[in-house]
Order: C-alpha cells, then sequence, then structure tokens
C-alpha cells in the first residue's frame, strides 16, 4: 500500500477538502496521513471529520509573530530597513526550526509522496517540502481548486509593492526579485513582503515565481482539464512536464446526481413551491464583503446583493440561491425575506443539475454547470478577473450592471452548443468516476 501524507496549511476549508479527497475509494491501495501544524491540530480537527485511515500529526509551529515584543517592534518600526532586515532573519531561524521537525517526521514517516494544495503558503509548508525535497520524497498537487492571482488584498497595501513609500530595504528587495512581480494598473505588486521574500530566498524556498502555487518543489500539478492546464503554463509560469491532467473529486457528486435529475428536480420542487411550467434558476450569491477582497461596506455589499436579486426575481419566478459556507445563513434569510426566492439548505452540488441558468462569480462552479450543458452568467464586477471564464463560449461575462440586466433578459432566447465548452474542459476523458484509478496510476508511475 502506497502512503501519502497529507500536508495542510492551517486552513480548515483545505482540510476539508483533503478529507473529502481521502474519503473517495481508494480500494486499499493508498494509506493516507495528515501533517498540520500543533496549533492547527489544537483545533479540535478530529470531532469535525473522522476516518479510519487517518491521523493527524502536528508540527510545532513556532509563532513568534504572536509575542507581544515582537508586535511592539513591528508596530513602530515597520517601515525602518534596519528592523526589516532583522524580520528576514528572524524568519530564516524559524524556517531552519520548522526544517528540522519536518525532516525528522519524513525520517519517520518514511512516506511513498507528499500531497500539498499549494507550496507557498506561510506556517509548515515550506519547511516541509523542502526537507521532503532533499530526502527525495515526490511532492504532488492534487487538484482541489484552480489557482489564480489574488493581487486585490495587496494592491492597496504598500508593503507588497514597489513604489516611492518602499524604504531603502523593500526597494533593494524588491528590484532584486522583480520578476516576482505583476503588474496591475501600472503597479508592480509581490505575493510575500519584501522581508519574506528574502527569508525565503536565503532559506531555498523562494521557487521562480511566488504568485502561483507549483514553482518551488512540487514534481507534480494536477489538474481537471486541457483549459485549466494551459492557464496554468500562460499565467502561472509552470513547466509544461510537471503538469497532468486528471479531473477534479467535485465531479463525483454531480455525475451521481444527474442520473437522479428528475426525481431531485420533483422533491426540490416540492420543497420549495416552485412553478412547474417555468424555468429554475440557481444563483450562487457573490461573497463581495465575506471575501475582503474588494473593499466594500456591508451597505455596499446589500446594495450589490439587491441589484442581482431584483434584476432575477423580475423576470423569472423560480429562484434558488446557494451561500457559500462562510457566509451567515441567518443574516441572509432576513435581507432576502422581500425578494421571491429561496435560501436552499442544499449543497451546491447536490442540486445544480435541476437548473436552466446558473448565475455565480468567476468560481469554478460555472464549470459544473457547463459541464452539465446549462447556461451561465458570470459576474465579473468589481475587476473581477475574467482570464480563465473569457475562455468559454456559453457563458455570459457581467462586467458592469447593464451587461446583466441585459443578459438575464435574453438568456434563453439563444442557442448554445457546449461542444467547444466540453473540448476544452476535458469533458470526454475527465467527467466520469475513474479518477482514484487516474490517481493510483499516476502515484505507481512515480513511484
Amino acid at each position: 500500500m502506497m502512503k501519502v501524507l497529507l500536508l495542510v496549511p492551517d486552513s480548515k476549508n483545505r482540510y476539508r477538502e483533503f478529507v473529502n479527497l481521502a474519503n473517495n475509494n481508494w480500494n486499499n491501495e493508498v494509506d493516507f496521513e495528515f501533517v498540520v501544524s500543533d496549533f492547527f491540530a489544537k483545533s479540535d480537527l478530529k470531532s469535525e471529520y473522522i476516518h479510519h485511515r487517518i491521523s493527524i500529526n502536528g508540527i510545532v509551529n513556532y509563532s513568534y509573530q504572536s509575542s507581544s515584543l515582537y508586535k511592539f517592534l513591528d508596530f513602530f518600526f515597520k517601515k525602518i530597513s534596519i528592523w526589516q532586515l532583522i524580520k528576514s532573519f528572524i524568519k530564516l531561524i524559524y524556517l531552519k526550526k520548522i526544517y528540522i521537525e519536518s525532516r525528522n517526521k519524513c525520517s519517520e514517516t518514511r512516506p511513498d509522496f507528499i500531497f500539498v494544495s499549494g507550496d507557498r503558503q506561510q506556517g509548515i509548508v515550506h519547511s516541509f517540502l523542502k526537507a521532503a525535497n532533499e530526502l527525495k520524497i515526490k511532492i504532488i498537487h492534487p487538484y482541489l481548486v484552480s489557482e489564480n492571482i489574488t493581487w486585490s488584498k495587496r494592491i492597496n497595501n504598500n508593503s507588497y509593492q514597489y513604489n516611492r513609500h518602499s524604504s531603502f530595504f523593500e526597494k533593494y528587495i524588491f528590484k532584486k526579485f522583480m520578476n516576482h512581480s505583476f503588474q496591475i494598473y501600472e503597479k508592480k505588486i509581490f505575493f510575500y513582503q519584501a522581508n519574506d521574500l528574502l527569508a525565503y530566498y536565503l532559506f531555498g524556498s523562494l521557487g521562480d515565481y511566488s504568485w502561483w502555487s507549483g514553482n518551488t518543489f512540487s514534481d507534480v500539478i494536477c489538474v481537471d482539464s486541457t483549459l485549466t492546464k494551459n492557464y496554468y503554463i500562460e499565467y502561472g509560469k509552470i513547466k509544461k512536464n510537471k503538469i497532468h491532467i486528471i479531473g477534479d473529486f467535485k465531479y463525483n457528486p454531480l455525475i451521481k446526481r444527474l442520473g437522479s435529475k428528475e426525481l431531485i428536480k420533483e422533491r426540490i420542487s416540492k420543497k420549495y413551491k416552485l412553478l412547474s411550467n417555468e424555468k429554475i434558476i440557481i444563483v450562487g450569491l457573490p461573497q463581495f464583503y465575506e471575501e475582503g477582497d474588494f473593499q466594500i461596506t456591508w451597505e455596499d455589499h446589500k446594495s450589490e446583493i439587491d441589484f442581482l436579486l431584483t434584476s432575477v426575481t423580475n423576470n423569472y419566478s423560480n429562484v434558488l440561491v446557494s451561500l457559500h459556507p462562510k457566509m451567515d445563513k441567518n443574516i441572509y434569510s432576513n435581507i432576502l425575506q422581500k425578494y421571491n426566492c429561496n435560501i436552499v439548505e442544499e449543497g451546491l452540488d447536490q442540486i445544480i443539475c435541476i437548473s436552466d441558468l446558473y448565475i455565480a462569480t468567476n468560481s469554478s462552479t460555472i464549470n459544473w454547470a457547463i459541464l452539465l450543458g446549462i447556461k451561465t452568467i458570470t459576474i465579473c464586477f468589481y475587476g473581477l478577473d475574467d482570464t480563465y471564464h473569457r475562455n468559454f463560449n456559453t457563458t455570459k461575462i457581467a462586467y458592469n450592471h447593464k451587461d446583466f440586466v441585459k443578459f438575464i433578459t435574453n438568456v434563453f432566447k439563444e442557442e448554445v452548443n457546449f461542444n467547444k465548452d466540453w473540448e476544452i474542459l476535458s469533458k470526454n476523458s475527465m467527467f466520469n468516476m475513474q479518477i482514484t484509478s487516474r490517481y493510483t496510476n499516476l502515484l505507481k508511475q512515480n513511484l
């Protein structure tokens, strides 16, 4: 049996995704074990998800940034070059300590592979992957979510930019690592702050391009489709020979429910009192406020929700709203009660197959709808990145309110042909229940 360590950053979302991955049927060919930081291990993960083949082991995470002295110095000397240099060396010491713990863990467990959701996260990831790489353990990125360049949280933060506000230290480091910058709106933005760039460089884990996971120690990058492979090569600067098209575990529930589409439609229609002769519209409600990327107030967010749901419910009667897990249903139930719509209790993957139109932001759930032959409108307000979704023939991309109103009014007047979109999404070869077989074959080939 092949042994795989699942290296999880301090993120419950990534933890859940790895649990879902491990809970698939692997025919007793793969044994999984989680590796998380001690801090994250203490967050009662075992009570949230239990799997008989999974154990959780902690790596000590030296949280020096939480000390009172560090916070005090960083508050008063944040933009002073000498303090920024000192921070780099403090970080370097921390990375080396975690590295020793990580190497011991790898030697103790002797895994065949490391599965990791990304190789650029803070915490234990850099140190653990360097240790695994030196011990010749193959590092694999399973496909959990699509990568993209998330610049919006950094565009108004001078600590991530090369500009006139930069300290001498920041100007020197940013200029040295200019190949790690991303230019948007005439601004040169970096994924890491200057002190972290230097620390990771000295430690040997910076990689070729820090804006995209897979450019450091990773041996294999798994993707869901031809479109995503080409996207990673062009925008993520990932080497072509690293990338393997393997599909998406999230397809399995979609495929299972597709065969029961009419029964599901009957049950959902009865539960939410939908009209039998009307189109069913599902809205994946945007998280403009919850994401924190758009720097809009809660009132502005509610105004956007009001615009969207008013536009949709004025045109259609059967409107179902799907909330992301991070959105509080109690809050949105109060907000949405004035609209002719229902917030669904079911997960989106359980009901999307019954929709005639699916509306969401630039999410991978748009891919689900297209694979199921469902018309889509992709919301790209606030400068949301359309780089991936503009490759589709069948989705309508709304960049502003005027676009959205036009699309919502005319979407069912046009016939669409999904063949080209299905081809670039690799539907014929990847939209099936064989994903664990493809993974086990990949692992065997890399033993």
